[in-house]
């Protein structure tokens, strides 16, 4: 399938700037391509999604990962448009070096939140900026703290299972000798090495559309 805005592709995205993001989620969903003038006119108005409040940004990030085939498709969409940049800049920061984009299409089950945390190199300030929950944003700091202990990314805890969710939380309280409180402030100080640039295989957009 192809993904074309309807009409004058420009003054599309014009009309509400988040349609350009909302194109990426699908591509990533379907594995569609995106037509070429679509494409070129996405990046011209990429300048405007800074207008965007976070909660609809939040929202199409979130549901982007959860619903794309393989989220580093996804993530790699957003920085080839300058969504990474406007939005994420954390994230956009850590597309420099591999080895990102096997963990997470790995994750199982899906949680978009600790995905977002471990892409990010500072992960409260990340979840903060799309003005997620405080539970959300206590998880993703947890997960910051615990890749200190934890370089190897395969032994990342997943949500879902016995190292996911409220026991993460737990995990990494216990190790770090903090409480809750103690992390106001303080965003995660490492961040594994990340990769990949241009546009996923099949996400990229049609040629001479």
């Amino acid at each position: 399938g192809v993904i074309r805005a309807v009409g004058e592709p420009e003054r599309r995205f014009q009309e509400d700037y988040l349609r350009i993001l909302r194109a990426l989620r699908f591509a990533a969903r379907f594995r569609f391509v995106i037509d070429g003038a679509t494409w070129e006119a996405a990046k011209a108005n990429v300048a405007g999604l800074p207008h965007l409040s976070a909660e609809r940004v939040r929202d199409e990030w979130l549901k982007g990962l959860d619903g794309a085939q393989q989220p580093s498709e996804l993530v790699e969409l957003w920085a080839a448009v300058g969504g990474l940049r406007a939005w994420l800049p954390e994230l956009a920061e850590e597309q420099g070096s591999g080895g990102w984009e096997q963990v997470l299409d790995r994750f199982e089950p899906r949680d978009a939140v600790l995905m977002t945390a471990y892409l990010s190199s500072d992960p409260e300030a990340t979840l903060r900026r799309l003005r997620c929950s405080n539970a959300e944003i206590e998880r993703g700091w947890s997960v910051g703290e615990l890749r200190d202990s934890y370089p190897d990314a395969g032994l990342l805890p997943r949500s879902g299972g016995p190292g996911g969710g409220a026991a993460l939380d737990e995990r990494c309280r216990i190790r770090c000798g903090r409480s809750g409180d103690d992390r106001k402030g303080r965003g995660a100080r490492w961040a594994p090495g990340r990769g990949g640039e241009g546009h996923p295989g099949l996400g990229r957009p049609a040629r001479g559309g």
